[in-house]
């Protein structure tokens, strides 16, 4: 019984399946829209350079050029991705990865350390920070593309995962209501 497609799959698995495969699309690749990333570097050429690498590719760009310039940004929403240089004036960038990742809205956004330093104990610890990555300058636009279309593919596909949890959770709840609706409906007619 119930209601089905001609397939045998109840239409609330159907849809399931549908919502699924656009949120897997959606994942797939960048393409316009999809993603924002937040550039901070208080070199403005710097910030020019990769503005102008990546909007060709679609990503909308802001632009800080200080740590709590960056963090007025991200507190404001919509960042998808940060490039985030280490060596700066004031807050540098260690100092602005630690208290970006106390903000809730920038707690799992993707970090990409830009440098142009090159010894090793900076590196080592732009890998043991909670940075998810690191470029050195001057920038290799090539790269910085790749890197960026990659980090966002894995941060759209960690929203469609999200939402797919979600959207499984408002499914089991509502039906465990129904199984107990259906629990008291049989008791009462036996």
């Amino acid at each position: 019984g119930g209601d089905r497609r001609r397939s045998g799959t109840p239409i609330g698995l159907a849809l399931w399946r549908r919502k699924e495969q656009d949120l897997l699309a959606e994942s797939a690749g960048v393409r316009e829209g999809a993603g924002c990333l937040l550039v901070v570097d208080d070199d403005e050429v710097n910030r020019l350079v990769a503005e102008g690498c990546l909007v060709s590719e679609g990503v909308d760009v802001r632009l800080a050029d200080s740590g709590p310039t960056a963090l007025d940004e991200v507190a404001a929403g919509g960042i998808d991705l940060i490039l985030l240089d280490i060596m700066m004036p004031g807050m540098d960038g260690f100092e602005t990865l630690g208290a970006l990742r106390k903000i809730d809205a920038a707690a799992d956004l993707p970090i990409v350390f830009l440098t142009a330093l090159k010894d090793l104990d900076t590196h080592g610890r732009a890998i043991s920070s909670s940075a998810d990555d690191f470029l050195t300058k001057p920038i290799n636009p090539t790269v910085l593309v790749m890197r960026v279309r990659s980090l966002l593919r894995l941060r759209n596909a960690q929203r469609a995962l999200k939402e797919a949890e979600r959207t499984l959770r408002a499914q089991r709840d509502e039906l465990a209501v129904h199984a107990r609706w259906h629990h008291h409906l049989r008791r009462l007619v036996v």
